[in-house]
């Protein structure tokens, strides 16, 4: 027997000595080489078990093969199952992180994403810009609050789908109305805020606010019903009405209140008197829970 037998064949780092004692036993035939007192037929035995012991192992080997092929393949198949539910998983992430910052109703960022906005603004502008601005000169950061003048009648006339409806039409006329770079966003029931962060005298932030009242206040055809609405609008301006984020907001919602009251369609916070009420019992834009 040129080797001895093993479970499932020869062992692969066996087989050049397998091959080499089979060309050995072959050249023997001729009787030189052939071990004392063995046949030929006996030599040629030996050879083809040999051989048998080869074609079993490869036969084995080829199949240990097919094996490790198909368990590569279906391991390249989860692998790859696995990145489309990971890339799922971060779309999904991306996704709610953008609803999280808009409004359901309008498509207009949200409240928090104003504010966030707000901050990144002024962080930019304190490391920026200079303490103080005097008269006449332009600021460098302006917000804006808007608030609709008898909107709740709209819902109890027409219905609350009426008033989705003129929120959803006020919304794009603001944005239709604001340059690229500005910020306009739905601050929470009919009220609205924007942002400019560019530099604006107070005659451009005039401008900007006769800009917003008109596109708002052009007639709407709701129900069959022609609708006009009165927005009142309160500005405030850094640094000279407020440095925080904190601060400008509540100028603005009591300039806005103070337009309200005065049905003057909008009002600079610098010509606040410092008793100037806001709207008793409403809370203000800075109040209520965030949409």
């Amino acid at each position: 027997m040129l080797v001895a037998r093993g479970r499932g064949g020869v062992a692969v780092q066996d087989w050049e000595l397998l091959f080499t004692a089979v060309k050995h036993r072959l050249q023997s035939l001729d009787g030189a080489d052939r071990p004392s007192g063995q046949s030929p037929h006996a030599c040629v035995s030996d050879c083809v078990e040999a051989l048998d012991q080869l074609q079993l192992t490869l036969r084995h080997e080829l199949e240990r093969r097919a094996r490790l092929e198909q368990d590569a393949e279906q391991a390249l198949g989860d692998l790859q199952q696995v990145r489309q539910e990971l890339d799922h998983a971060h779309q999904a992430a991306r996704q709610a992180q953008v609803l999280a910052r808009r409004d359901s109703l309008t498509g207009l960022p949200n409240r928090r994403y104003f504010r966030e906005r707000l901050a990144m603004s002024l962080t930019q502008l304190e490391g920026a810009l200079p303490s103080s601005t005097q008269p006449g000169k332009e600021t460098g950061l302006a917000v804006l609050f808007l608030d609709l003048d008898g909107f709740k009648a709209i819902n109890d006339v027409l219905g609350h789908a009426a008033g989705d409806e003129l929120l959803k039409i006020v919304a794009l006329r603001q944005a239709r109305a604001l340059r690229s770079g500005d910020l306009v966003a739905r601050w929470g029931g009919d009220e609205f805020a924007c942002l400019r962060t560019e530099g604006l005298g107070r005659e451009a932030l005039e401008r900007l606010a006769r800009k917003l009242f008109d596109a708002v206040s052009a007639p709407v055809q709701l129900q069959g019903q022609l609708v006009q609405m009165r927005p009142s609008i309160g500005i405030a301006c850094w640094p000279a009405d407020g440095r925080s984020a904190e601060a400008l907001l509540l100028q603005a919602d009591r300039a806005m209140y103070q337009a309200k009251r005065l049905q003057c369609g909008s009002v600079f916070a610098a010509d606040l008197c410092d008793s100037a009420p806001s709207e008793e019992g409403g809370g203000g834009m800075l109040g209520g829970s965030e949409e």
